[in-house]
């Protein structure tokens, strides 16, 4: 995530998912904050569910695109004077307390920003199994599904006399048709689980 393009406006360095900021007094906002974005997005990308920390010494820089983007501002107390310069901004704020000011250290003269995992931040103690209904995706069922409904007589569809009638009729058949060749099932999963997490993909495991 290192970019060399204007040093003059800006400096970050990253760890893995953290990044580091200096933005300079009178520094281009748009600038800075396109490319803190740009980098969130190359981790975003190849890491739909990375974690994302973005901290520093912001100065001034007005931030609407990264609380849009979104990540949220998490320093609510000031960190030089009056003012709130140091920030993280993130997506995981629900796993951190609330960051807590502490005195500068050394010869700084900017406070210390000090952010705390959250006592109930390990969500694997909040997990629980929850029940969800899917329809079947069997594959020998959908090719009976549609052998059975190329095969079916419409007839008494074409014979009704109203809209309300045939679409009444229509659905309920291949609602049959569906439950009989692709039932509903009920599947048992972690509240924690990605979407990706299926039935086929644990027995893959």
């Amino acid at each position: 995530m290192s970019h060399k393009k204007d040093q003059r406006y800006f400096s970050l360095i990253t760890l893995p998912n953290v990044g580091v900021i200096y933005n300079p007094p009178g520094g281009n906002d748009r600038l800075m904050s396109d490319h803190i974005i740009s980098c969130v997005d190359v981790i975003t990308k190849q890491h739909p569910y990375a974690g994302v920390v973005v901290a520093g010494d912001f100065n001034r820089l007005r931030d609407a695109s990264l609380c849009s983007y979104p990540l949220k501002q998490t320093v609510k107390t000031a960190t030089r004077g009056a003012v709130v310069l140091d920030k993280i901004y993130t997506n995981i704020a629900d796993w951190y307390c609330q960051p807590v000011v502490i005195p500068k250290i050394a010869t700084a003269d900017h406070l210390s920003v000090l952010m705390r995992p959250s006592n109930d931040g390990d969500h694997r103690r909040s997990v629980h199994r929850k029940t969800m209904e899917t329809r079947s995706r069997d594959r020998n069922g959908k090719v009976m599904l549609a052998h059975t409904l190329h095969s079916f007589n419409w007839d008494h569809l074409y014979k009704m006399s109203t809209c309300d009638e045939m679409t009444s009729f229509f659905y309920n058949t291949v609602t049959q048709m569906l439950d009989i060749f692709l039932p509903i099932q009920q599947t048992a999963v972690n509240t924690n689980d990605k979407p990706w997490v299926t039935e086929a993909f644990r027995r893959t495991i």
